[in-house]
C-alpha cells in the first residue's frame, strides 16, 4: 500500500481588502508561520518548485462554509513517502 508525505500550505495577503493590489503569498507551511512571509515569492513560482520536487496538489476542503469571505487560501500537497 502506498504511503504519502503531506504538505499543508496556507496563503495570506497583506492587501486583503484592496482587490487591485491583492497578492497571495505563503504564510504557513505545516502549521509553522514563515518569517517575513509578506515578502515571500509568488504562488506560481512556489507551486512550480514543489512540482519539480515531486509534490502534487490534491483536492482539499475545509469541510464547513466560512462565515466571512475568505481572506486566505489553503492548499494540500502529497508525494510518495520514501521508505
Amino acid at each position: 500500500m502506498q504511503k504519502w508525505d503531506y504538505l499543508h500550505i496556507v496563503l495570506d495577503s497583506e492587501n486583503k481588502y484592496d482587490l487591485e493590489r491583492l497578492r497571495y503569498v505563503i504564510r504557513y507551511v505545516n502549521g509553522k508561520e514563515l518569517p517575513n512571509w509578506k515578502q515571500g515569492p509568488n504562488v506560481p513560482s512556489v507551486m512550480n518548485l514543489l512540482q519539480r520536487k515531486g509534490w502534487e496538489q490534491i483536492p482539499y476542503s475545509l469541510g464547513y462554509p466560512p462565515k466571512k469571505p475568505f481572506t486566505w487560501r489553503s492548499m494540500m500537497f502529497r508525494r510518495p513517502k520514501v521508505q
